[in-house]
């Protein structure tokens, strides 16, 4: 970290000017201040980065509903190139150690519910099957860092 790599500086200025103690305390603390603020802005991008804008993304996608017996459901259209685009930022830039696992498997278990709802000849519609491969390749991530 920073604050190893100055020390020594400051004190052989501190010793060469004779400075006081607290005027080096000063000097060292404004420098830790600036390093510290550092850090936090790159942790807060990360943060926005890798869950912030993805929550986004994701609640701006149209969730539809219909009835799968007398069950009320929701599911993602896995005919939609939105859903497809936003499904691959997701699975890009996904951070494990920052977000919730329930969350997105909530999401991931809309897209499969999708599956129900899509007509025969989806098999046959580039979209629906890379669709289809995303939310497997999410769902295996999620069980892998699940607790269960």
């Amino acid at each position: 970290m920073v604050p190893n790599s100055i020390i020594k500086p400051i004190l052989i200025i501190s010793y060469k000017f004779k400075l006081p103690p607290d005027i080096s305390e000063k000097i060292f603390n404004h420098i830790i201040f600036f390093s510290a603020q550092k850090i936090i802005q790159n942790w807060y991008n990360h943060i926005s980065i890798h869950n912030t804008n993805l929550t986004y993304l994701i609640t701006c996608l149209p969730l539809l509903h219909g009835f799968y017996d007398t069950t009320h459901v929701y599911y993602y259209d896995l005919h939609d190139i939105n859903v497809l685009r936003t499904f691959k930022i997701c699975l890009k830039f996904f951070s494990i150690s920052i977000s919730c696992i329930d969350w997105w498997s909530n999401i991931i278990h809309y897209a499969y519910t999708g599956i129900f709802f899509s007509n025969n000849f989806s098999i046959f519609n580039p979209i629906f099957q890379e669709n289809c491969i995303i939310i497997k390749n999410f769902q295996d991530i999620l069980l892998r860092n699940s607790k269960f």
